[in-house]
């Protein structure tokens, strides 16, 4: 009898520390589980803060595609400007050389007109070249937010 004691009480010795080990390892699945869902919530955020981000860059370029086709509409005007003040110039380059002395102010006041319509010229040119430059670092920018994505 007491060996048959002896053997219930390993038995139940053995199963206490099986049900001992069982709870341990639900206990870490659980913790595990936990961590897991904790990553999840950290990487959905970040990917909504990127998404954000990237949403914003996309709204950057299209406001500045449509200011850079603003600004080269104004570049054409600026070089229609250009290119009809200097035909007017030629043209009346004939008549100024007949005419010198009675149309030297007109003459010199066509020339301010050109060169502000050259000034204007090279300003769109440059306003031109920062919006391409800025186009391209915000492409750069778009392009470094999609790859971590």
């Amino acid at each position: 009898m007491t060996h048959e004691r002896d053997s219930l009480s390993d038995d139940k010795t053995a199963i206490l520390e099986t049900l001992e080990g069982v709870a341990s390892e639900r206990d870490a699945q659980c913790a595990a589980k936990l961590t897991l869902e904790s990553k999840r919530d950290d990487l959905a955020g970040e990917l909504d803060s990127q998404s954000a981000a990237l949403a914003n860059v996309k709204d950057i370029l299209i406001q500045t595609q449509a200011i850079l086709e603003e600004k080269q509409r104004a570049l054409a005007v600026a070089e229609g400007d250009v290119a009809g003040l200097k035909g007017l110039l030629e043209q009346q380059s004939d008549t100024v050389a007949a005419l010198k002395g009675q149309f030297h102010e007109g003459a010199q006041a066509l020339v301010v007109r050109i060169e502000e319509a050259e000034t204007r010229t090279k300003e769109c040119e440059e306003e031109s070249t920062m919006m391409k430059t800025q186009i391209e670092c915000v492409s750069s920018e778009r392009d470094a937010l999609s790859a971590s994505l």
